[in-house]
């Protein structure tokens, strides 16, 4: 029996205890990223709105914010959505904080390493 066979059949007829819980992480999803979608894709609408569609856009964008951070993410890439509201609500990510701080700095950085990590697929 040639190496190939015997890795299926050792696949097969492995208990679920011996998958990696790294394997069985990465079928998780989080909704973070389709919440967080939803508010990118209207902040635009938005901002070119009259005052009233506007408000209500705004109440609707704060509740997926407030989804994104109440809800636990089981992913990076729902980590990284719940990062990328603290920097906004924090005002970091309108380019106008740069005044040097360590907190400016971590978060930041923060924000680079989970957008990579959920870039590369790291679950």
């Amino acid at each position: 029996m040639d190496r190939r066979t015997l890795l299926a059949r050792a696949t097969a007829t492995a208990p679920a205890a011996a998958v990696p819980a790294v394997a069985l992480a990465a079928a998780q999803t989080d909704p973070h990223v389709a919440w967080a979608a939803e508010a990118d894709r209207l902040r635009p609408i938005m901002n070119a709105a009259d005052p009233d569609t506007a408000d209500a856009l705004a109440a609707w964008i704060y509740e997926l914010h407030e989804l994104i951070v109440d809800t636990p993410a089981h992913t990076v890439a729902g980590v990284r959505e719940q990062a990328r509201v603290l920097c906004h609500v924090l005002g970091l990510d309108d380019g106008e904080h740069g005044d040097g701080t360590y907190e400016v700095a971590a978060a930041r950085n923060m924000l680079a390493t989970l957008e990579r990590l959920a870039g590369e697929g790291v679950t």
